[in-house]
């Protein structure tokens, strides 16, 4: 996915997120514990604070108590939100470094996460209120990519405290419906080493790329794809991924 892809896929994701949400602000979202309201002021307050990182109004990462959505008209506050983080895109260099919660880090990264973070939290709000659409596959693709080669590398193995002594530890994914959707995952210490190319791995998983996204960002079971190998090592994937 390019960066015009990806700017379209934020606003998109954005809008229909809010349209989802309207009216529904109190429903639950078991698998998050938060409200449908909740995940909204999450998502206007993430868009707001990566909207004053990008105009290069604060130095460090803004608390998140400093953006807080109103009581009434949350959904027009975040739909304002989400238009507000994309005029900052526009006029932002990609190329140029920002504040981010991960520390410095170019407007390309901000942009790839905002538009996967954003899809997610659509998808969070869309399950609650009813059916769901899936990830394009191309957009569950980048998602998987961008946890096992950014988010990972940025806050290591979370969820086990046993990483460490799975030094080696080797996973194959494999999204059934697009081409390039195969990586090979290597524990290596509290981080992974991840290659794109088929092989096999001790642990294998199987689906597709919008199915493969929503495990990895702890929305599916690994009951919902296909699993090969000792169902003790596909628990402990499951765990290792699951970040707080």
């Amino acid at each position: 996915m390019d960066d015009a892809h990806r700017l379209d896929t934020l606003r998109i994701e954005g809008a229909a997120a809010v349209r989802a949400a309207e009216g529904r602000l109190s429903t639950p979202v078991p698998h998050l514990e938060w409200t449908v309201g909740e995940v909204l002021e999450h998502l206007g307050g993430v868009h707001r604070r990566f909207a004053r990182c990008l105009r290069g109004e604060v130095e460090t990462w803004p608390d998140p108590s400093s953006v807080v959505g109103p009581t009434d008209g949350l959904a027009g506050w975040a739909q304002d939100s989400l238009a507000e983080v994309v005029a900052a895109l526009r006029a932002a260099d990609l190329d140029t470094d920002y504040v981010t919660w991960a520390g410095s880090r170019d407007g390309h990264w901000v942009l790839r996460r905002l538009a996967n973070e954003t899809t997610l939290h659509r998808w969070d709000i869309e399950a609650a209120t009813g059916p769901p659409a899936e990830l394009a596959p191309e957009l569950g693709l980048d998602v998987v990519d961008e946890f096992l080669t950014v988010i990972v590398d940025d806050r290591g193995l979370a969820g086990v405290d046993d990483a460490a002594s799975r030094d080696g530890t080797t996973l194959h994914l494999h999204a059934t419906d697009h081409d390039d959707g195969e990586w090979f995952v290597t524990v290596t210490g509290c981080g992974l080493d991840v290659a794109h190319r088929h092989d096999k791995g001790e642990v294998a998983l199987r689906g597709p790329a919008s199915h493969l996204a929503l495990w990895i960002s702890g929305r599916f079971p690994a009951s919902r794809l296909e699993a090969f190998g000792d169902p003790v090592l596909v628990d402990w994937w499951d765990r290792a991924f699951r970040f707080d």
